[in-house]
């Protein structure tokens, strides 16, 4: 058989399916959005770091030169002023000429400078004749830092050094031996202008100095929080990305600020999109499993505690949302109302029916009566004893008009006594000496409601199959008020002396079967066992046993009920 689950149970098993794939889905989109991102980084930053790495090479190439040309048989001879005018033009050329092949070695970018301090001799590479303004301004600059009180620390820096003229930015070296100094200087963007095309074209170049400040790209940079320690950048959900980088050869360090990077920003655009894809299908389903729930689930759970109400108290459905529900409803309630009228229809049917199988059953009682009493008075009459059969007439009349009442209407126990009585004597005159009876009443039991002929039938059975002319018969009616159950029943036993049931029949009576036997023995008891089933439903019972010493007895419990008092009216 399948099992069954609860729209509840399935709900459950699917949000313990849903949120964990949820979760896994964060945490793969993630995993992936970092491992784009550090691999994004990494490239960048390993080119940067070739980039750094040459510029680092060709400062400390300039370094070398530089120094060699300070010892250089050019730079000895211009220690001092030469004598002869001839030697220091020629030692000059020669210097400028060393100049110029640096610049073709290491890039034009690179100026070169020879300042002899004895004689204030100062000897400079050649200018791009675009720039002489602004070369002959940087040339004064360094004139003025040559005369400076920090010459001395300048020149003891193993570092390049940032120097500011005319709105930008240059780098510098200088070596000092003795009186004389030897340096180079350049534009900072174009020594750097290798990490330039290193960067992203989304991207920008800010150059600090050895303090963190900000020497060129601070409009670009805006309000991002320079300089960035090494190892750290943007944040994942951010659109910029600050890839630090610093120099052995200077006392600089440039920021390469990323913008809109590409493959990661495309990549973390498509994850997040993916996330916010399930998040959102997520909600519309679990709203679409709630809406399912409200609008159809608990509606029908309604419907069903509804019907369930109706089948314990008959309250009618109420309405609900859902129009096919409610459409159900009016139809159940119309249905409903066709079988209420189709049960009262039943239950009166029921009621005829029982009552007509009574009057039945009472009319298979009263023949017996008739016949035996037309039997003695025609007996009577034969012995021509006309006293006796006047007495016994009008006890018969007596008897009659007791008979033909509404066999369905309780009657007083003293009138199912007297009934009982006015039978009794009938058969005493018939039997004379081999009949005796006795009937002992509990006061208590004045007064109580008892179906009609109850108490005759089993008195009028155990006379019929028992007493013959041979011997006597003895027949006794008790009746007591008992407690059964905590309330108040009326106990009434009829036994006799004569033979007993028998075995068969007996057991028929015992186990509520109809006797079918064709003599219609036991069909009087069987049908007394029926009146009191229709009468006191459960509340009545009827046992059959032999007695001991010889005999049958009859013990029949029923609620002990009396008429209302006056005033308040009959009971049905």
């Amino acid at each position: 058989m399948k099992r069954k689950r609860s729209f509840a149970y399935l709900l459950r098993l699917l949000l313990a399916v849903y949120i964990p794939l949820l979760l896994l889905n964060f945490t793969i989109s993630f995993m992936i959005i970092r491992h784009i991102r550090e691999q994004t980084i990494s490239l960048l930053r390993a080119n940067m770091d070739i980039y750094a790495g040459e510029i680092d090479n060709r400062l400390e190439s300039v370094n070398y030169m530089l120094l060699n040309t300070l010892f250089s048989e050019q730079a000895l001879l211009l220690r001092r002023q030469p004598e002869d005018v001839i030697d220091e033009i020629n030692a000059t050329n020669r210097l400028k000429k060393r100049f110029a092949e640096g610049r073709i070695s290491f890039g034009n970018e690179y100026n070169y400078f020879l300042w002899a301090q004895d004689w204030d001799g100062f000897i400079s590479s050649s200018s791009d004749s675009a720039a002489f303004l602004q070369f002959q301004a940087v040339l004064a600059h360094i004139k003025d830092l040559l005369h400076s009180p920090g010459l001395g620390a300048l020149a003891e820096k193993n570092t390049w050094t940032v120097f500011e003229e005319g709105g930008s930015y240059y780098l510098i070296k200088i070596y000092r031996y003795q009186n004389q100094i030897i340096g180079a200087w350049a534009p900072a963007e174009r020594v750097l202008s290798p990490l330039f095309r290193s960067s992203p074209e989304d991207g920008f170049l800010v150059i600090l100095d050895e303090e963190g400040n900000i020497l060129t790209g601070g409009e670009q940079a805006g309000d991002l929080p320079l300089p960035i320690e090494k190892g750290k950048g943007a944040s994942i959900i951010k659109n910029r990305l600050v890839i630090p980088e610093g120099f052995k050869k200077g006392d600089f360090s440039v920021n390469c600020v990323i913008t809109n990077w590409g493959a990661y920003e495309n990549a973390t655009r498509i994850l997040l999109l993916l996330t916010f894809a399930a998040v959102l299908t997520l909600t519309v389903g679990l709203w679409l499993l709630l809406y399912v729930k409200r609008a159809i689930v608990d509606p029908v759970r309604r419907f069903s505690e509804h019907l369930r109400d109706y089948n314990e108290s008959g309250a009618m459905l109420g309405e609900e949302n859902i129009l096919e529900l409610e459409s159900a409803g009016d139809v159940f309630n119309g249905l409903m109302e066709q079988v209420e009228d189709l049960k009262i229809e039943v239950y009166e049917e029921s009621l005829r029916r029982q009552r007509a199988e009574f009057d039945y059953m009472q009319l298979q009682i009263k023949p017996h009566f008739y016949l035996n009493c037309m039997n003695i008075i025609y007996n009577m009459a034969q012995t021509k004893n006309y006293r006796e059969i006047q007495r016994l007439s009008l006890t018969v009349c007596k008897y009659l008009r007791s008979m033909f009442r509404n066999g369905m209407v309780p009657v007083p126990i003293e009138e199912e006594l007297s009934l009982v009585q006015s039978y009794l004597d009938i058969q005493r005159i018939r039997y004379d000496a081999q009949f005796f009876y006795l009937i002992e009443q509990d006061p208590a039991t004045a007064g109580a409601l008892i179906a009609p002929l109850i108490i005759h039938t089993l008195v009028e059975n155990s006379i019929k199959h028992n007493i013959t002319q041979e011997g006597s018969l003895t027949v006794r009616v008790r009746l007591r008020r008992v407690m059964e159950d905590g309330l108040e029943a009326l106990s009434i036993r009829v036994e006799d002396t004569g033979g007993g049931f028998e075995e068969d029949i007996l057991a028929l009576l015992q186990s509520g079967r109809r006797p079918g036997l064709a003599d219609g023995r036991g069909i009087g008891l069987y049908n007394t066992r029926q009146r009191l089933e229709i009468l006191y439903g459960g509340h009545g019972s009827i046992r059959f046993a032999n007695r001991e010493e010889g005999g049958a007895r009859v013990d029949i419990l029923i609620p002990l009920q009396k008429p209302p008092a006056a005033g308040r009216g009959a009971q049905p």
